[in-house]
């Protein structure tokens, strides 16, 4: 890229540079394998190489009965196995409700451009969460600049699925789809899958991606250009 920059190359006129997370960042999380259940295995949140400022959120439950506390281990790596990983920090969320294994728990990285990562971790049947924040990669930030950059990152917490225009679109779908023959369905319903599931991990680039395709298909299919524009109230 830089030498088609000096060489003035007109292949590069449209390249935009992002900055990326440069290595993996998840969670420690045990498997089950027949009857047995094996600890030590890496969930990986944030991959290598997504763009950043990043929110990202993983289910993950509880393994025994009457469980009322959960240790949230923070590793960064590539390796399946979190022993070759690096444990970043730790922490434990408490006011689980007593009940059979399996309740739920949702774990939210939040990364930004300073190298800063804040994790949460969410107990769904009551909301009550826990925030730890993580500062090994943000060198020579003052704590002021820290709390700002924390406030600043809320924004890229608040899920897509709530924003007016990708609210229209999914109801511009729906409408859609029950004018379309069994071939448009079934391909309708492909694409209206992977950008709810895009919306559900607040995934922007996947998002803005079958956002576009999903537009496309209904421009072509119910003639609504301009339909796309429109927002709710």
């Amino acid at each position: 890229m830089q030498a088609g920059l000096i060489a003035r190359d007109q292949g590069v006129e449209d390249l935009v540079v992002t900055d990326v997370a440069p290595f993996t960042l998840g969670i420690a999380i045990s498997k089950e394998f027949g009857m047995q259940r094996r600890d030590g295995y890496f969930l990986p949140i944030i991959h290598r190489n997504t763009t950043i400022p990043v929110s990202r959120v993983e289910r993950v439950f509880t393994t025994e009965p009457n469980q009322t506390e959960v240790v949230v281990r923070v590793y960064q790596g590539e390796s399946r196995r979190v022993e070759h990983n690096l444990l970043l920090g730790e922490f434990v969320l408490q006011g689980v409700p007593r009940g059979p294994a399996g309740q739920p728990i949702d774990v939210r990285f939040t990364y930004d451009l300073n190298g800063i990562l804040e994790v949460e971790a969410t107990v769904v049947a009551t909301r009550k969460k826990v925030t730890h924040v993580i500062t090994r990669h943000a060198r020579g930030l003052t704590q002021k600049q820290i709390d700002q950059a924390i406030r600043n990152m809320a924004k890229l917490k608040v899920n897509p699925r709530e924003d007016a225009n990708n609210r229209f679109l999914l109801r511009r779908a729906e409408r859609a789809f029950q004018e379309l023959s069994v071939e448009g369905r079934v391909i309708l319903e492909q694409m209206l899958d992977g950008f709810e599931t895009a919306l559900e991990l607040n995934d922007q680039e996947a998002v803005e991606r079958h956002r576009q395709a999903l537009v496309e298909f209904l421009d072509r299919h119910d003639g609504s250009v301009d339909n796309d524009e429109e927002v709710l109230d």
